[in-house]
């Protein structure tokens, strides 16, 4: 593809990419030895993978107007039979193909209903007829028998695909059913084949229907691979199958030449061979045989031949092309003699047919010349019918084309024209939602901004989604397609959300209203006021009205006031009341029913063997209850707008109640910047606090004096979030697709093949070795060698693949365009070195079985990556729960665990402070939450891509006792020097084996005694 002048895409089936890479890989290793003159190399194989294109069966690819589909071509796993179209005319191409369903692959299909112009079909067995596959079967056991009964080898020369796998499961079988031959071994020695069978294990799918119903059937009980002859001790009887099948040379022919002398050995070739090849002319049972080294040998082997050719027969091949039916077929992929044998067959069975059928028998590079009507004729029916249209007038209306005959109509003529009915499918979802429904307006215009308001209680979203509250569920409609769908599935993640947000928790708080008016309208309303913003605009039009009342009433007499300042005072201990009944709820909700109880106007809860106290009067307690007529009467007169002014007050304390850590002049700098819109202003202080977390709603929460010590740490309930909340959450990002899912796929199962040679990773955990419960690589992305941050080399293998390529050079490019995002945007607290070119040169591979192997509760060592990095991780296979907790600091003691599950080919990127204020783990799950994948099943690989910086190497300094030291970050929330890095000892613990005459030039470090410990320690600057 790259040699060539051919510029064009290259499609293949999902398992033939998958083959095809180890196939050009062992032709280039074995074309390339001893010659200079290769026709290609490595690294133009790993060129042209990247450009091919995989497709799945039935999917139809057009490309400038040419449409083609694959079907099931049975003869190997991946093969398929291609139907194209190009300008009406179709052509039916079959390539090599089987009509037999043997033990693992389906039978060739026949494009259904239709009738192709062309049919290129194979001849390779012209007008041979094949032995009955249970016939063939037994034959072939049944020699296989008598050789090693006798005492001999029986060598079976075959390819790496084909009919190998079918040999192989009909001999493990009949091992299984026969006792006695156990102890006699079965080998398949190429190391080609080894590899394909990987594949073979991943594609059960795509075999027939016995295959898949079977664990695995390519896990053989009885039969072994021969990575080498050095393993093979040539003593007794076995059974050898060893490639090449033609054998001219390799491993089945040198066997032949150590075998060929004795009797009782045996030779089956099972299957086709050409002209000229050794295969070919052993089968005249010569008495002696060429030898590679040019020297003669006598053949006494026995010497059998049985056709298990993953071919069509005439029979097969007859009946296909009748089926089919096509005027023209074009013969191929066959000898001259038995292509016309072929052509004269079929040219007998039609000639008393009224049928046509034209037959062509080309040689090879000549081409076949055939015509058809190249003009396409579209009828106007209907209405477009009734006027003659004008010459080059557009025209405009719905093409329907059927068998190459093609019809415009108008839109409305489809239903009476044709069986085609226009619908439109309105999607309704009902979703229980506890928020006030304020507040899911306010999430749903952080992500889509402004929002349709079409009445009090319901909105539309996008000019698509229409969203209705409706007591404690919101109900969804819209109008279903793939766009709209998307759509909608945004907004139920927005709403599932919303009641768990942080931002919901602390909006959510009740308001205080502070000002002297009275409240004797509000009684009567409270229990209908549940979002925020509606209790401030009641409380500003009752300012109004009660002003206007005291305008009026001039002379009022003091018992009135005394009794309207009964009624308020009756007014606010309801209003308490009802908000220490909302209190517990919620405290019970989120602590647990037998952890909340209400004591002496407060509420105790009890957690973890430790009690706290929601001092309840204290923080809802309303201010000024005591102010007299006289009090209001006078801050009416020293304000023009009374109402405005408390109205905006109101609003000022709804805010700071929220934010209670901010300068109350930055408040009302925003509160003026919003134009007194609360949700306003706190979706733009969410944004300038970089995404924080919110603490708890309620901030009263103190620790008591009792026998129960309390806890500097509170624990919250695990938040569950996606890829759409996450980063409002936490410091990273989730990307779904991340690639293209060809390219994942084929990378999928390359991993799945070399993990079987990776190892559990041991290490010292507290004077103790550990053993990981799954195993893992590590690899180095870089030709030149990787360089850590310790300014220590890595040595691990290079890892190349194309798709790994592919998928590293995907991660630099989205990590370094999200930090570009990032640094316009000021998210995070991301600091100026946290910017640059990062780059991933090395990659640690975690392989996970099932759902029981897992990885602790962690984070990534500093000493490697250096301070603040950048981790990059993709998962490949089983979809997985991944944990995040962030650990308690100075200033917010509570810790919080967040959940995502992270799904086949999606990439998670965790930016600065995430190693240091944060671990993560990959926790058990239950069988039933993961996610199975169809390559890999059960199993999930991880590639942790490890980003770095050419400024970020350095030399980190050496420990008087001779180790290395590491780089550590202080995490002691009481300490001062919290988040403060440094370095000590990477051997801290261990005796001292150095000699003080060898510190003795070093006499600024401290000189220790034999067998002391080291207490090696020094600020990271």
């Amino acid at each position: 593809m790259l040699i060539t002048p051919f510029k064009g895409r290259v499609f293949m089936t999902h398992p033939t990419k998958a083959i095809f890479r180890w196939l050009l890989s062992d032709f280039v290793k074995v074309s390339n030895i001893g010659t200079d003159d290769a026709l290609y190399d490595e690294d133009d194989l790993t060129n042209c993978y990247s450009k091919i294109e995989p497709v799945d069966y039935h999917q139809e690819i057009e490309i400038d107007g040419i449409r083609f589909t694959p079907y099931y071509a049975g003869h190997v796993l991946g093969a398929a039979m291609f139907l194209i179209e190009i300008a009406g005319v179709t052509v039916l191409y079959t390539g090599d193909y089987s009509r037999e369903e043997d033990r693992h692959l389906r039978a060739a299909e026949k494009p259904p209903g239709m009738v192709p112009d062309v049919l290129i079909c194979e001849s390779t067995y012209g007008v041979q007829s094949h032995e009955p596959r249970l016939d063939r079967e037994a034959r072939f056991t049944r020699w296989v028998h008598d050789i090693v009964a006798r005492g001999g080898r029986c060598l079976i020369p075959v390819f790496a695909l084909g009919w190998t796998q079918e040999l192989l499961l009909i001999l493990d079988e009949y091992w299984e059913n026969n006792p006695a031959l156990q102890n006699v071994p079965i080998y398949y020695a190429s190391s080609l084949a080894k590899k394909c069978m990987a594949i073979y294990q991943t594609y059960t799918n795509m075999m027939n229907e016995k295959i898949r119903r079977q664990k695995n059937p390519f896990q053989f009980r009885h039969i072994s691979n021969l990575r080498r002859m050095g393993q093979f001790e040539d003593v007794g009887p076995c059974v050898m199958m060893a490639s090449p099948g033609m054998l001219q040379s390799g491993l089945s022919r040198e066997l032949l030449e150590m075998w060929c002398v004795d009797k009782r050995n045996g030779l089956i070739v099972p299957g086709y061979v050409v002209e000229g090849t050794l295969g070919k002319d052993i089968l005249s049972e010569p008495d002696e045989i060429p030898t590679m080294a040019g020297g003669k040998l006598p053949r006494r082997l026995e010497i059998h031949y049985i056709s298990f050719s993953a071919h069509v027969d005439y029979r097969q091949n007859s009946q296909f092309i009748e089926e089919v039916g096509s005027p023209h077929l074009i013969l191929v992929h066959g000898e001259s003699n038995e292509m016309n044998r072929l052509r004269s067959a079929m040219e007998s069975r039609y000639a008393e047919r009224d049928e046509p059928l034209d037959i062509y028998t080309p040689r090879n590079t000549v081409p076949v010349e055939l015509y058809f009507r190249g003009e396409k004729l579209a009828k106007t029916i209907g209405t477009l019918a009734e006027s003659q249209p004008e010459s080059d007038a557009l025209l405009s209306g719905v093409l329907l084309g059927s068998n190459n005959q093609y019809q415009i109509m108008a839109p409305e003529d489809v239903p009476e024209f044709t069986e085609l009915q226009v619908m439109q499918v309105m999607q309704k979802m009902s979703i229980p939602c506890r928020v006030p429904f304020s507040l899911v307006k306010w999430h749903l215009e952080q992500m889509y901004g402004s929002v349709e308001i079409m009445s009090k209680r319901m909105i539309r979203v996008f000019d698509v989604v229409v969203v209705t509250f409706n007591g404690d569920q919101v109900n969804l409609e819209w109008e279903g397609n793939s766009m709209n769908d998307m759509i909608a599935d945004t907004v139920i993640a927005i709403i599932v959300q919303a009641e768990s947000s942080p931002a919901s928790v602390k909006a959510t708080k009740s308001k205080n209203c502070h000002h002297g008016h009275s409240h004797t309208a509000e009684k009567d309303q409270k229990e209908d006021d549940r979002s925020s913003e509606n209790v401030m605009e009641k409380n500003a039009d009752k300012v109004k009205e009660e002003k206007t009342d005291d305008l009026k009433e001039d002379e009022v007499e003091d018992d009135e006031d005394d009794e309207e300042d009964e009624d308020q005072e009756d007014e606010e201990k309801d209003m308490s009341k009802d908000i220490l009944q909302k209190s517990v709820h919620f405290m019970e909700q989120h602590f647990g029913e037998g952890n909340v109880s209400f004591k002496e106007d407060k509420i105790h809860i009890i957690m973890d063997g430790e009690e706290a106290v929601v001092d309840v009067d204290k923080q809802w307690t309303t201010q000024g209850t005591q102010s007299t007529r006289a009090d209001r009467d006078a801050a009416d007169s020293q304000h023009d707008d009374c109402g405005n002014v408390c109205v905006t007050n109101i609003r000022m304390e709804t805010l700071q109640e929220i934010f209670p850590d901010l300068p109350k002049q930055e408040l009302e700098e925003i509160l003026s910047e919003k134009k007194g819109n609360v949700e306003d202003c706190v979706a733009c202080i969410l944004s300038i606090q970089s995404r924080k977390r919110l603490s708890g709603a309620f901030s009263s929460i103190q620790s008591t004096n009792k026998k129960i010590k309390p806890s500097p740490q509170i624990h919250q309930p695990i938040i569950v979030v996606d890829h759409l909340t996450l980063s409002s959450h936490l410091p990273c990002e989730l990307f779904l697709s991340f690639v293209p899912n060809s390219v994942a796929d084929c990378l999928l199962t390359s991993l799945l093949t070399l993990s079987e040679e990776w190892e559990k990773s041991r290490h010292v955990l507290l004077n103790k070795a550990v053993i990981s419960n799954h195993t893992c690589k590590s690899y180095t992305l870089d030709d030149e060698g990787v360089s850590l941050y310790n300014g220590e080399n890595y040595t691990s293998p290079l890892f190349s693949d194309p798709d790994m390529m592919i998928v590293k050079h995907a991660v630099d490019q989205r990590v370094n365009d999200r930090l570009k995002f990032f640094k316009s945007k000021k998210f995070w607290d991301l600091t100026e070195n946290d910017f640059g070119d990062w780059k991933s040169n090395f990659v640690l591979a975690n392989r996970y079985n099932n759902q029981d192997e897992t990885v602790g509760s962690h984070s990534d060592d500093f000493t490697v990556l250096g301070t603040r990095p950048i981790i990059a991780s993709y998962t490949l296979g089983a979809g997985r729960k991944f944990r995040i907790k962030r650990l308690p600091t100075p200033s917010n003691p509570i810790s919080q665990t967040y959940d995502v599950i992270l799904p086949h080919n999606s990439l998670l990127i965790m930016f600065p402070p995430l190693q240091e204020l944060y671990r993560h783990e990959l926790p058990k799950q239950k069988l039933i939450d993961v996610k199975r994948h169809t390559i890999s099943g059960l199993a999930r690989i991880n590639l942790t891509f490890r980003m770095s910086k050419k400024e970020f190497v350095q030399k980190n300094p050496k420990c008087y006792c001779g180790n290395n030291t590491d780089l550590k970050i202080t995490m002691n929330i009481k300490s001062q020097s919290y988040g403060r890095y440094f370095y000590s000892c990477g051997g801290a613990g261990e005796e001292n084996k150095v000699s003080n005459e060898e510190k003795t030039d070093q006499p600024t470090r401290k000189k220790l005694a034999r067998g002391e410990k080291c207490t090696f320690f020094q600020w990271f600057e």
